[in-house]
């Protein structure tokens, strides 16, 4: 085999082609921080397995993500207005309403915010009760439970 002599200016830039780059010769460690930004990446290029290779940063991307959200009527028949991760609404009398997730929560340790629109001062909202599919809440205004036409429901916490 006969040796290529490399000139010592070294090779033009058009001498090195895709084609003759060997298929492991790139690795990340040769690719400089911020070379490929996410301008190079489409939509379906990013999962979230690509997040990151690491279990504890993969743990964090999961922690920061809202698990369960919606916005319901809490008039009449409950109506969900929007929502994410919400199968079904339970209505437990006045005021009372129970948001049933679609996927469950590895856990019950989550955090849980809920508001609405009343009527009146001294009016609120509250969670009565968590469990890992289900979150209870309720509405009230003065002294006792009230329906209201628009309750929130935030949910953060840890799941699969």
């Amino acid at each position: 085999m006969a040796k290529t002599t490399i000139p010592a200016g070294g090779l033009a830039d058009s001498a090195v082609t895709t084609a003759k780059i060997n298929a492991d010769a790139i690795t990340d460690a040769k690719i400089a921080d911020g070379v490929v930004g996410t301008e190079h990446l489409t939509d379906t290029e990013v999962t979230f397995g690509k997040l990151s290779t690491s279990g504890t940063e993969g743990d964090n991307v999961r922690k920061r993500v809202c698990k369960v959200w919606v916005q319901f009527n809490g008039t009449g028949t409950v109506a969900i207005q929007s929502d994410f991760n919400v199968g079904t609404l339970s209505d437990y009398g006045t005021g009372q309403y129970g948001v049933n997730f679609s996927t469950a929560l590895d856990d019950d340790d989550f955090a849980a915010v809920t508001g609405g629109v009343k009527g009146s001062y001294g009016a609120g909202n509250r969670i009565n009760d968590l469990s890992t599919s289900l979150c209870k809440v309720d509405n009230w205004s003065t002294s006792a439970y009230t329906d209201s036409a628009i309750i929130t429901c935030v949910i953060m916490g840890n799941s699969a």
